[in-house]
């Protein structure tokens, strides 16, 4: 399809001999938000980790969409890609737990995401020569825009250790941002924020796929905030597909209402 941003093509990953994810498949159109659910251990991580490349998949393809010198789209197996190379290719993460450099300052978080980009060698930031200040100036720039946006830019020479949570939260979106992806994946962005919190990171998002132009897949245990923003979801239970479509067909279904709430029991 044209507009398929990501492609999982039946997807399954063992550990061991403990099967994690079965049979997965989904194609991601662009400029969407979707959503990807399921209790404790039903295997969304393993999901992510395996588009990211932390994971190689059992069986099955991960394509990713690229556009050729003339303008043309086509989807790239990317499954074996290391992860330094998809995001290269256009897939930026955030994750459950934050994973920020808390003993860097928050300026410095957002540049170090920006220097896979850069053109200078080794020799240019021995030297420091004009390659490399012209360079550098850039993505100091760059990371400097991306705090004013997210509202960092007063704590750019803070330590990241030093931020609460919910700016912690902030700066490890906009870090992803900072790569220049084409797909964000957002693993539990709502996770530990109280309700203020979470309204605010749900608009925040809104925003984030309008300004940036970005297609949107996202992990949740929240699920007033996951039926407020995604406009279709996919859930799993013990690593398969038990149901997908909008949140409303979704929330209704009687596999997700069973898996969320337990199996009748019967005397």
């Amino acid at each position: 399809m044209q507009n398929t941003v990501l492609k999982i093509d039946h997807v399954t990953h063992y550990f061991g001999g403990l099967r994690a994810v079965h049979d997965f498949h989904m194609e991601l159109p662009e400029g969407v938000i979707w959503g990807l659910i399921g209790p404790n251990g039903a295997g969304k991580t393993t999901i992510f980790n395996l588009i990211t490349g932390v994971y190689i998949p059992t069986e099955g393809k991960i394509y990713l969409r690229q556009k050729k010198t003339n303008g043309d789209f086509y989807l790239e197996d990317i499954t074996k890609y290391k992860p330094h190379t998809i995001v290269a290719k256009g897939i930026a993460r955030t994750f459950q737990n934050l994973r920020v450099f808390p003993n860097l300052t928050v300026l410095d978080n957002i540049r170090i995401a920006g220097h896979f980009r850069v053109r200078y060698g080794l020799y240019d930031s021995i030297v420091r020569n004009a390659k490399f200040r012209s360079e550098e100036k850039k993505i100091k720039e760059e990371a400097m825009s991306l705090l004013k946006m997210f509202n960092l830019h007063s704590r750019a020479y803070t330590l990241a250790k030093a931020l609460p949570y919910g700016e912690l939260r902030r700066l490890e979106i906009a870090r992803a941002l900072a790569t220049h992806p084409t797909l964000l994946l957002l693993d539990e962005p709502a996770a530990g924020m109280n309700p203020k919190e979470t309204m605010e990171l749900l608009e925040m998002i809104r925003w984030i796929k309008k300004e940036f132009n970005l297609t949107i897949f996202l992990i949740e245990h929240h699920m007033k905030f996951v039926m407020n923003i995604c406009e279709r979801i996919k859930v799993m239970d013990f690593g398969e597909t038990i149901a997908e479509g909008t949140p409303e067909e979704v929330s209704n279904n009687p596999r997700v209402i069973e898996a969320y709430l337990g199996r009748k029991q019967h005397a």
